[in-house]
C-alpha cells in the first residue's frame, strides 16, 4: 500500500531523492519541492509517487504503479480534500482519472518530455 505523508520534511526528502536521481525528468518534482505549502501531500508507492505542493494544485503522478497499488492510490485520492486535478504521464493520468470516475478531477494535465537531438536553424525565414 502507498504510504501517505503530509509533513514537509518527509515530502521534501522524497522529492530531493528523486530529483537527484534524474534531474532532467524530475523538473516538475523540483518545482513542487520549491513550493511546498502547509497542505502538501504525497503518497509513495514501491516505484511511484503521487504528490502535490498544496490543495490549490493538481496531484502529480510519477513512476510506475502495480495494479494493486494503483487501486489503493485511487482510494486515497478519493479521500483527498480538494482534489483539483491530475498531472503527469498521459496514460497514467487517464488511467487514474477513469478509475476515479464521478466526480473525477476537474483538471487533467498530460505531460511529455521531448529531447532535441540536433537543432536545424531555419533557412529563408524573416524575423
Amino acid at each position: 500500500m502507498p504510504t501517505v505523508h503530509t509533513d514537509h520534511e518527509t515530502i521534501a526528502a522524497e522529492l530531493d531523492r528523486l530529483v537527484a536521481a534524474d534531474p532532467v525528468r524530475a523538473t516538475m518534482l523540483g518545482t513542487i519541492r520549491l513550493n511546498l505549502e502547509d497542505t502538501a501531500w504525497a503518497a509513495v508507492g514501491e516505484a511511484g509517487l503521487a504528490v502535490r505542493s498544496g490543495e490549490r494544485y493538481p496531484v502529480l503522478l510519477t513512476g510506475s504503479w502495480a495494479a494493486g497499488e494503483l487501486s489503493e492510490l485511487v482510494g486515497l485520492l478519493r479521500g483527498l480534500a480538494r482534489l483539483r486535478g491530475l498531472s503527469g504521464e498521459v496514460d497514467l493520468v487517464e488511467q487514474v482519472a477513469t478509475a476515479l470516475a464521478h466526480p473525477g478531477p476537474a483538471e487533467r494535465i498530460g505531460q511529455r518530455l521531448f529531447r532535441l537531438d540536433a537543432l536545424v536553424p531555419p533557412v529563408g525565414v524573416a524575423g
